[in-house]
């Protein structure tokens, strides 16, 4: 290892699950895993000693000590190799004041890592809703999209994160029929996984239950061609095509009023 880099860059993976069980309280889970990997990865390849110290102070969640580095004239854009800046380290981690010390100092919030995905995508996808909150009253696109054609709403709705969907949709006005590179919307999404309380937030909202991906299924589609997933909850998974089907059945009744 390289002798300007911190003691904790050197940590293996499987320590870093341990410090990702130690920061949630929990059982260690994939996506504690990956966000611990991303600060690791983040502090190895600082490009310099001082936005070493702004990455440390980062993941420390010491607002003083950045402040200080900011003052110092330390970027508040500093980046890693991978493209992750210092603001979206801040916004997955939940780190709202340190977050508003780089936002004060012109953090670009639609700077994107080298997956294309922003402060905005990550705060919603680890379900940091102070963060959230912070970026789009800084003005955050909130329908930008990563390299996989993912909104933050998708993204929201990928990681189970209701809470951050809901504040996407009211505070933000995401786009409910925007789609990925296969064409599905959040309303597909929620549908593959099983998830009734993503689903009935997206029907709120007025997701469009007839909009067809590329391989032209419906919400109710997918979610009926996942019923026997052996990896998802099939109660969950039920409950969402009973869902999905009243929704159905209540939009041809209003389209026959109509007719006659």
């Amino acid at each position: 290892m390289r002798a300007d880099v911190p003691w904790f860059a050197s940590l293996a993976p499987r320590a870093l699950l341990a410090l990702a069980e130690v920061q949630d309280g929990m059982a260690p889970s994939l996506r504690a895993a990956r966000l611990f990997f991303s600060i690791w990865m983040a502090t190895i390849h600082a490009s310099s000693e001082l936005d070493e110290l702004l990455v440390m102070a980062t993941v420390q969640n010491d607002p003083d000590a950045v402040g200080e580095f900011l003052e110092a004239g330390v970027g508040a854009d500093a980046i890693s190799e991978r493209g992750v800046t210092v603001l979206m380290l801040a916004s997955m981690m939940g780190h709202t004041e340190v977050a508003k010390h780089l936002l004060g100092r012109g953090a670009k919030t639609e700077a994107a890592d080298d997956l294309g995905n922003r402060a905005l995508m990550l705060a919603a996808s680890y379900g940091k809703l102070e963060p959230l909150n912070l970026l789009l009253d800084a003005g955050a696109e909130v329908d930008a999209r990563n390299k996989q054609g993912l909104t933050a709403l998708m993204l929201a709705t990928v990681e189970g994160q209701p809470s951050a969907a809901r504040i996407l949709m009211d505070k933000g006005g995401a786009t409910l029929d925007a789609a990925d590179r296969e064409g599905n919307q959040a309303l597909m999404i929620a549908a593959r996984k099983g998830d009734p309380d993503l689903t009935r937030l997206l029907l709120l909202f007025g997701a469009a239950t007839e909009a067809k991906n590329d391989l032209g299924m419906t919400a109710l589609m997918v979610a009926v061609s996942m019923v026997h997933a052996e990896e998802l909850d099939s109660m969950g998974q039920l409950a969402v095509v009973r869902m999905l089907q009243r929704v159905r059945v209540r939009v041809r009744v209003r389209v026959r009023v109509r007719v006659s």
